[in-house]
């Protein structure tokens, strides 16, 4: 005949220990979640972010076979933001009326400027410090400020259209890319919510 094995105090306290310690471990995972998926929309953001970055890095050095002006300009079409590179036709520089009269032509394909899924785009999410300093800009407004017109030239000489396109993701993580005039340097910059400034 087989023993009686008797349940001794010491298991039923390991098992409510380790329901305790499954419960902790639970409510943390709980509440990491959603830093997580904010780390998540920082990081998809400032890659959407680089892209555009890039373009206009890429828009600039390849310049125009004829040594004329390149402007990069942002289209809305079918629900997406496209990039397209134009080049001077008569050598005054990128305008509208040029453009319009097709002088200024487009050269090369339309670069999708953002994945579909990933939520980023044109926009100013909340209220930041503008980069050149010259106040705040709200939420919601113009993310594209190179002036009158979405679009930016770089001359032949190396000078540029002074001015920042802001990209945020779908969580609110800010970024933005730069062109300075004088030099026609572009400057990829993320936002820092808890300093209210723009860092590289």
């Amino acid at each position: 005949m087989a023993p009686h094995l008797a349940s001794s105090p010491s298991r039923g306290a390991a098992l409510i220990d380790m329901l305790a310690a499954l419960a902790i471990l639970a409510v943390t995972a709980a509440s990491a979640v959603p830093q997580v998926g904010q780390w998540r929309d920082e990081l998809q953001a400032g890659h959407d972010a680089r892209r555009v970055w890039q373009w206009m890095v890429a828009g600039q050095g390849d310049g125009s076979p004829r040594g004329r002006a390149i402007g990069l300009e942002w289209v809305e079409r079918d629900g997406r933001v496209w990039g397209t590179v134009l080049e001077d036709g008569n050598g005054n520089g990128i305008s509208q009326a040029d453009i319009d009269a097709g002088i200024d032509r487009s050269v090369g394909a339309d670069v999708p400027m953002f994945d579909l899924a990933s939520g980023a785009g044109f926009r100013i999410t909340e209220r930041v410090r503008a980069i050149d300093d010259s106040g705040w800009l709200e939420a919601g407004g113009d993310p594209i400020r190179f002036g009158r017109a979405d679009r930016v030239t770089f001359t032949p000489d190396g000078r540029a259209t002074p001015g920042t396109v802001y990209v945020a993701g779908r969580g609110g993580a800010q970024y933005a890319v730069r062109v300075q005039g004088g030099t026609g340097r572009v400057q990829f910059l993320r936002y820092r919510r808890g300093y209210s400034d723009w860092v590289p």
